[in-house]
C-alpha cells in the first residue's frame, strides 16, 4: 500500500485551501522556469508545490493520453470455471486515467481551475500520477474524517466489478488490492507484463499516465441453474455438475453465453478457463479466439476483447460485448468422447410369446436400450437440456441412468415415448378379432440372467475409473455397454399355434395355412416333422410389424410352444431373430411332443396283450404298412354236371371282402413335391388317424378338393368318376362306385354275350351285384394312432 501522508496537515490547512491555492497559482505563473530547472522532468505544480496534493507528477500532455474521454483503464478478466455453477473470477486493471467526478475533492471550481492550469480540462480524467499523489487526501477537504481518495477509488473499482458481474449470477464481495505487476494481452496473441506502482516517488518518467496504478480483485461467482436452461429448476448444483461432465463425455456440445459491457475509456480482455474435464470447442462474440494449452491433456480456453478506449460519436456510452463459447469434453488417455454411428443398434428387443396354454397366451416384451439418437429424441419431444444450449447427438444407456439419477429427465416420459407398445397389435393381427392389451412399461432396476448386465440402478465397476450408476472416466465412460431395460407383460388371451403360423410362414409352408385349432396338434403328433428357413421377405412380413419406427433394432422373437409340440431336436421354443445386419435367424421346426410311434404290432383281439408273436397279430412291429383283409366266400352251388352236354357252368355264391387300412409306409420320395431347398417335411408312416384328418381338412371350405378319373371309355354315365375329398364325399363315392362297377360288369358281360366271336357263349350275370362301403373316416378320439383303421368293404350278395 502507498504510504499515507499525515492527515493532520491536511486538516489544519483545509480551511485555508482556497487562499493557498490562489497563492500557489500566482507562484506558478511567476516562476515556471525555476521549477523546470529544479527537476529533470516537468512537474505538475498541483502535485509538487508544498501547497499541492503531495508528491511528484509529470506534466500532462495530450499526446500521452491514449483515450478521448475521462478514463483509461485496461483490464484482464479471468474466469476459471471450477464447476458448471462456480467460477473463480480475477480482474487485473491497469488504471492510467480515472474519472475525477466521483472523487469529491476535485469537484470544486477552485480545483477545476487548478487542474486546468496543469492541462487537465473538464472532460479529462486524472492521470495516474495525480491519482498517486492524491490517494491519501480526503475527498472532502473540509472534513478530516471523510474518505480518502484511495478508499473511494477502491469502492468505485469494487462497484464497477460488481456491476460487470451482475448478469453472470451471484458473487461474493470483491477483495481488491493494489499490485505492482499485472499481465495484459499484447494484441499479437501473446501477453506482456505491466509494471505498476502507487508510490508517487516513482512517477517521474515524463509521462503522467505511466506507470499505471494497478489493482487485482478476486470474486467467487455462482451461476444460476437457469444458465443452462429453464427446465433444470429442480436439479441441484451438484447433480448438474455430474450431469454436465457426463453429457460432455457422451459427445454433447454445450453453448453458454454471457453479456459484458465496457465503459467509455475501458478495454477489457476476458479469458474463460473451462472445467478440468472440458475444452472450449468453438467461440463466438466480440473479437473471440481460442487459446491452445499444451498441458498433459491439451485443451482450449476462450479469449474475448471488448475495446471501448476511444468510443466514437457523440454521447459516449458503454460498449456491450457477447462471450459465446461451446464446451466439449477434454479427452484423455483414459477417456474418449462417445462416438456412436446413427446406424448402430438402438434397441435389443425381446418378445416372448408364451403359448404353452393356447387358451391363456401372454406376451412379455423386454427392450434393452443401448442408445437413442438425438433426432429420434427430438421426434419424441424428449430433451435433457434446452436444445439451443446443449447439442446432444445421442443419449446412451449410461446417459439414461445419468438423467435418472441426477433428476435431469423424468424417465416415465421416456418410457411412454418408446414406440414399442404396438407389438401386441402386431401379433393380434394373426387372428381376426383378437385384441391384445399390453401392460404399462416398467424400468428394470438391476438386470438378472438371462438379460445382459445393466439396468436403471446398475453400479459401474472396472473398467470404469470414475463413476457409480454412470461412468465418466474409463474405457466404457457414458457408452452403451450396459443397457437399461423396459418390460411389459400383456393380459392373457386365446391364440392357437395354427392361427399364429397360418399364412405367416410363406408359400413353402402353405399346407399349414388351412390347418386350424387342434388339427395342427394331430398332424404334428402323427409323426410328421416340419422344418423351414424363413426368407427375408417372410421375416419382414411376420416380424416387421413388431419393429418400432425410427430405431435400429435387433429383435428376438421366442415362441414357447404348446405342451403338445416341440422342435425337431426336442426343444420347447422356436427362436426367431431379426437382425440389423441382415443375418436373420429364421429357422422353424415343428413336430409333436408325443408323436405317433408306428413300431408296434396290431392284433384282432383288443382284449389281449398284443405282441409280434400273438396268434391274432395281423401286423408286426416291423411292418410300416399295415392293412387287415378278411375274405368271406360262400359258394352255395357249383355245377358242372352238364359241362360236356351244355358246355355250361352254374355258380351261386356270396362274397364279402373287408380291408382295413391302419398305417401306410411312405417312401422318401412321397413328399418330394412339398420339399424345397429351405423346407423339409418328413413322415415315415401315415397312420389311419392322420388319413382321417387329411380327409377332414381337405373337405373344409366351400370348394373341397376333387379328383376325377374314368373306369371306361364307352360313353356311359358310370365311366366318369369323381372323388370329393371329404368325409361325406368319400363315403358317397364308395357307395356309388359299387353300383357303377356293377353296371359296367353287366354291360361288359352283355357285350361279350352278343359278340358272335366270343368264346363265352351265353353269359348271364344279371344276378351279380357289387356293394362297396367306406367306413371309419371319423376319428372318435383326440389321440393320433392306427388302432382304428379305415375300412373298405366289398360285398357281392348271393
Amino acid at each position: 500500500m502507498a504510504e499515507r501522508h499525515a492527515k493532520d496537515y491536511a486538516s489544519s490547512t483545509g480551511a485555508f485551501l482556497p487562499i493557498l491555492m490562489s497563492l500557489f497559482f500566482l507562484l506558478q505563473t511567476i516562476t515556471p522556469m525555476a521549477a523546470a530547472d529544479a527537476n529533470e522532468f516537468d512537474d505538475m505544480v498541483l502535485c509538487s508545490s508544498p501547497l499541492g496534493l503531495g508528491g511528484l507528477c509529470d506534466d500532462r500532455t495530450d499526446a500521452d493520453d491514449g483515450t478521448n474521454g475521462d478514463s483509461w483503464v485496461e483490464g484482464m478478466y479471468y474466469f476459471n470455471m471450477t464447476s458448471t455453477t462456480t467460477l473463480q473470477f480475477e480482474a487485473s486493471w491497469a488504471i492510467r486515467e480515472w474519472d475525477k467526478s466521483a472523487l469529491g475533492m476535485f469537484s470544486s471550481s477552485t480545483m477545476a481551475t487548478a487542474l486546468l492550469l496543469d492541462n487537465i480540462g473538464a472532460d479529462d480524467g486524472l492521470p495516474a500520477d495525480v491519482l498517486r499523489a492524491s490517494l491519501d487526501n480526503n475527498t472532502d477537504p473540509t472534513d478530516p474524517n471523510s474518505s480518502t481518495v484511495e478508499e473511494v477509488l477502491l469502492e468505485q473499482i469494487d462497484g464497477s466489478v460488481s456491476t460487470l458481474l451482475t448478469s453472470w449470477g451471484s458473487a461474493t464481495t470483491p477483495v481488491t488490492n493494489w499490485t505492482d505487476r499485472i499481465t495484459l494481452p499484447d494484441g499479437f496473441g501473446g501477453s506482456t507484463n505491466v509494471d505498476c506502482t502507487i508510490d508517487h516517488n516513482e512517477s517521474q518518467n515524463g509521462n503522467s499516465f505511466d506507470p499505471p496504478i494497478c489493482i487485482r480483485t478476486n470474486v467467487t461467482i455462482t451461476l444460476p441453474i437457469s444458465t443452462y436452461g429453464n427446465t433444470l429448476s429442480g436439479v441441484t448444483a451438484e447433480n448438474l455438475e455430474r450431469a454436465y461432465e457426463a453429457m460432455l463425455v457422451m459427445g454433447a456440445r454445450v453453448t453458454t453465453s454471457f453479456t459484458v459491457a465496457a465503459e467509455p475509456g475501458f478495454k477489457g480482455t476476458y479469458a474463460i478457463q473451462p472445467p478440468s474435464y472440458a475444452t472450449i470447442a468453438e467461440v463466438q462474440g466480440t473479437y473471440a479466439q481460442r487459446v491452445f494449452h499444451n498441458a498433459s491433456d491439451p485443451y482450449h480456453s476462450g479469449l474475448w476483447v471488448i475495446d471501448n478506449l476511444n468510443p466514437t460519436g457523440s454521447g459516449a456510452s458503454s460498449l456491450t460485448g457477447n462471450l459465446v463459447m461451446m464446451m466439449a469434453f477434454r479427452e484423455t488417455s483414459f477417456t474418449s468422447t462417445v462416438d456412436i454411428d446413427s446406424d448402430e443398434r438402438s434397441l435389443d428387443l425381446s418378445v416372448v410369446l408364451d403359448m404353452t396354454d393356447e387358451q391363456s397366451v401372454s406376451i412379455e416384451v423386454t427392450a434393452g436400450i443401448y442408445q437413442v439418437q438425438a433426432t429420434t429424441l427430438s421426434d419424441w419431444e424428449i430433451s435433457l437440456m434446452n436444445p439451443q444450449i446443449a447439442d446432444i447427438p445421442v443419449i446412451t444407456s449410461d446417459g439414461i441412468r445419468m438423467a435418472y439419477h441426477t433428476g435431469l429427465l423424468d424417465i416415465a416420459d421416456l418410457a411412454e415415448a418408446m414406440p414399442i407398445g404396438g407389438i401386441g397389435d402386431a401379433l393380434a393381427s394373426s387372428s381376426p378379432g383378437l385384441s391384445i392389451t399390453m401392460g404399462s412399461f416398467q424400468w428394470v432396476s438391476i438386470s438378472q440372467s438371462p438379460l445382459s448386465t445393466g439396468g436403471l440402478n446398475y453400479t459401474h465397476v472396472a473398467p470404469c475409473l470414475k463413476g457409480g450408476n454412470f461412468c465418466t472416466e474409463g474405457a466404457v465412460a457414458m457408452d452403451g455397454s450396459y443397457p437399461v431395460y423396459l418390460q411389459s407383460t400383456s393380459h392373457t388371451f386365446p391364440l392357437s399355434l395354427a392361427e399364429l403360423f397360418g399364412g405367416n410362414l410363406g408359400e413353402d409352408a402353405g399346407f399349414l395355412n388351412d390347418v386350424t385349432g387342434d388339427d395342427l396338434s394331430k398332424i404334428l403328433n402323427s409323426g410328421l416333422e416340419f422344418s423351414t428357413v424363413l426368407s427375408d421377405d417372410v421375416m419382414e412380413s411376420f416380424i416387421g410389424g413388431m419393429l418400432p419406427d425410427d430405431l435400429s433394432v435387433d429383435l428376438t422373437f421366442e415362441i414357447r410352444l404348446p405342451t403338445w409340440a416341440s422342435t425337431k431336436d426336442g426343444g420347447t421354443s422356436i427362436v426367431l431373430g431379426y437382425r440389423m445386419s441382415g443375418n436373420h435367424i429364421g429357422d422353424v421346426s415343428l413336430t409333436g411332443s408325443d408323436s405317433f410311434d408306428w413300431e408296434h404290432p396290431l392284433c384282432s383281439d383288443d382284449g389281449t396283450t398284443c405282441s409280434d408273436n400273438s396268434q391274432d397279430a395281423f401286423c408286426t412291429s416291423t411292418m410300416k404298412s399295415c392293412a387287415r383283409t378278411t375274405v368271406d366266400l360262400d359258394i352255395s352251388e357249383f355245377s358242372v354236371a352238364n359241362l360236356l352236354l351244355s358246355k355250361g357252368i352254374t355258380m351261386e355264391f356270396a362274397l364279402t371282402i373287408n380291408m382295413s387300412i391302419h398305417r401306410i409306409g411312405l417312401p422318401p420320395s412321397a413328399l418330394d413335391s412339398l420339399n424345397t431347398d429351405t423346407t423339409n417335411i418328413s413322415l415315415e408312416v401315415l397312420p389311419s388317424d392322420l388319413l382321417k384328418l387329411i380327409v377332414d381338412v381337405a373337405g373344409r371350405g366351400e370348394d373341397p378338393f376333387e379328383f376325377e378319373f374314368a373306369i371306361c371309355d364307352t360313353g356311359k354315365s358310370y365311366c366318369d368318376q369323381n372323388i370329393q375329398f371329404s368325409t361325406s364325399g368319400l363315403e358317397v363315392f364308395a357307395s356309388n362306385f359299387g353300383n357303377d362297377l356293377t353296371s359296367y360288369i353287366h354291360d361288359t358281360a352283355f357285350s361279350m354275350q352278343s359278340d358272335q366271336n366270343s368264346s363265352f357263349g351265353k353269359l348271364d350275370l344279371l344276378a351279380f351285384h357289387i356293394e362297396t362301403t367306406l367306413t371309419g373316416l371319423n376319428d372318435t378320439d383326440d389321440s393320433v394312432g392306427d388302432e382304428e383303421g379305415i375300412s373298405l368293404s366289398v360285398h357281392i350278395p348271393r
